[in-house]
């Protein structure tokens, strides 16, 4: 299994903890109907209940082919209480990742 095989069943567990939550339950039921029926992928993923929370504080990295790998800390917060609707922000994790973000801040002005 390579990386973004991991990546992908970490996306689809997060969806299927998503599609738990009381607001928009009818839309979640509509989608997963539809996506189950055109993947079987999905169906033997989505049966398996496997649910991961939101990620929170975990390292994300991001190669930029102008500055080279940077690295940051994942930082949710909801946009109200019980929504599904999240605002995710992506800290610089070290002080090289500042200093690429500022060249490439630079570069782009």
């Amino acid at each position: 299994m390579t990386s973004n095989d991991f990546t992908s069943i970490d996306v689809f567990r997060a969806l299927h903890a998503s599609a738990g939550q009381p607001a928009s339950r009818g839309r979640w039921k509509a989608l997963v109907s539809r996506l189950r029926a055109e993947s079987p992928e999905f169906a033997e993923l989505w049966d398996r209940h496997s649910v991961r929370a939101v990620d929170a504080g975990v390292q994300r990295q991001i190669d930029n082919p102008a500055v080279g790998r940077m690295a940051f800390t994942v930082s949710n917060t909801w946009v109200a209480p019980g929504s599904t609707t999240r605002l995710q922000v992506l800290l610089p994790a070290d002080p090289g990742t500042v200093e690429r973000l500022t060249r490439l801040i630079a570069d782009a002005g």
